[in-house]
């Protein structure tokens, strides 16, 4: 199918957003959710009786390349605040331009339009007031890099009337590839040991109702957020193992740092300042083995974040 999505910041919780922004998305699984009841009457019949819609939201996933833009546009949806200048930022060969930290009081204080446009059949659907529940960045060897995004709003509209206007997005052709990634585990740049690392934020979120009327009115968070994050490695390494199978039983953390450039030198860095190890296994047995790890990013108190953001240039 001939498929366009985008996104835009709303005024308000309710409103639809008047820019809409064109996401490079590959995969999109937008659809309303509705909350079905069914009668349990005595009704004369072995059979089920009527049913009744009594709460509707809107749900889905989709999946997207990365660019620095596409970033900047999302911080607010998923809980962090992004500011001009360096902020205490420091990395070697780059200039820092934008950093952005996790909002404090915990509240996503911004609604998402998303748009899925079906051209050929002149027909959109439309989430109006979402947020994102979850997100994923994942770079792995031989790909670009993708974030995935699982949103929860309050409206689903499908509309064939009318076209929503989708701008194109400023740095369209700046996808990120795992060809210009790197990770640094601890000081050490444990990049071509590496087959994948994803990074995932669950917030948490969840749609509630009111009498009155069957569209979700409020959206809370309902426990704390989780920040996790998933080490591949493409072989066996003893020395890894030992380190973090001693970090686990000790508690002990260590701070990682994925570096991402586009082929016009804009970079992305992601600050794990805290990664506690939560398991870590021998992979592949039977073949050249492998390993992976599983890491909680906590909250570092003296940053004020768990996670930390930098957009810049490259200068070297």
């Amino acid at each position: 199918m001939n498929l366009k999505i985008g996104i835009g910041v709303q005024t308000d919780a309710k409103t639809k957003a008047s820019v809409i922004t064109q996401l490079r998305a590959t995969e999109s699984n937008l659809k309303p959710l509705f909350n079905k009841i069914d009668s349990e009457d005595y009704n004369g019949s072995a059979y089920k009786g009527d049913s009744a819609v009594v709460g509707e939201s809107a749900s889905g996933n989709i999946s997207i390349h990365l660019t620095p833009e596409t970033l900047k546009l999302l911080f607010e949806g998923f809980g962090y605040r992004v500011a001009s200048g360096a902020n205490g930022v420091v990395e070697a060969g780059t200039t820092i331009t934008e950093v952005a930290k996790a909002i404090q009081s915990g509240k996503i204080e911004k609604f998402f339009t998303i748009v899925e446009q079906n051209l050929e059949d002149g027909e959109e659907r439309v989430l109006i007031g979402c947020q994102i529940n979850n997100i994923t960045f994942d770079a792995s060897q031989g790909a670009f890099v993708k974030v995935d995004l699982e949103v929860i709003g309050y409206e689903h509209q499908y509309v064939d009337t009318s076209m929503s206007t989708i701008k194109p997005l400023t740095d369209y052709d700046k996808r990120l590839t795992c060809v210009d990634s790197t990770l640094k585990l601890a000081d050490s740049d444990i990049s071509a040991n590496t087959q994948g690392i994803n990074v995932s934020l669950n917030n948490n979120l969840e749609a509630k109702y009111g009498l009155g009327s069957r569209s979700a009115t409020r959206i809370v968070r309902n426990g704390k957020i989780e920040a996790k994050a998933n080490l591949t490695l493409n072989a066996y390494d003893k020395a890894i193992y030992k380190k973090a199978y001693q970090n686990l039983i000790s508690g002990d953390t260590a701070e990682a740092v994925i570096k991402m450039v586009t082929k016009d030198k804009k970079v992305i860095l992601m600050y794990l300042h805290k990664l506690g190890t939560s398991n870590v296994e021998m992979t592949d047995k039977n073949s050249s083995g492998g390993l992976t790890q599983e890491l909680d990013i906590q909250y570092d108190v003296a940053k004020q974040t768990p996670i930390t953001f930098a957009i810049g240039n490259i200068t070297d």
